[in-house]
């Protein structure tokens, strides 16, 4: 079985298997991933999320798995890259919503968060 049928079988998809490639550093990339891309995409949600909280308004909200591992998958496993990609991302979609009508921060904030981003 190669690494494709692999990663197939746990369902990691090709972006996953690429940024394993880039940090496995010559170990079995599929193990790799089964050993470290959870604890990275809760990494990820840890820090942006953080980051909501610690700005004077928040309008960040809660960071979903599916955003971390989407910029984890954009950003080849890079870390902060992710958490930036994460932290615009919401504050890109918080001042579109924002834009549209009279809502609330709490109002758009719990929205982001209840429907992941």
């Amino acid at each position: 079985m190669n690494d494709f049928q692999e990663a197939e079988q746990y369902k990691f998809n090709a972006e996953e298997l690429q940024a394993a490639l880039n940090h496995c550093e010559g170990s079995n990339p599929i193990v790799w991933l089964r050993e470290n891309w959870q604890k990275l995409i809760e990494t990820v949600q840890h820090l942006a999320t953080k980051y909501g909280h610690e700005l004077k308004i928040n309008t960040i909200g809660t960071i979903s798995t599916i955003e971390a591992r989407e910029a984890l998958r954009l950003h080849k496993g890079n870390i902060w890259h992710a958490v930036t990609q994460c932290i615009e991302q919401r504050q890109k979609k918080y001042n579109q919503i924002a834009a549209r009508g009279n809502f609330t921060r709490e109002d758009i904030v719990t929205s982001l968060t209840a429907h992941h981003g």
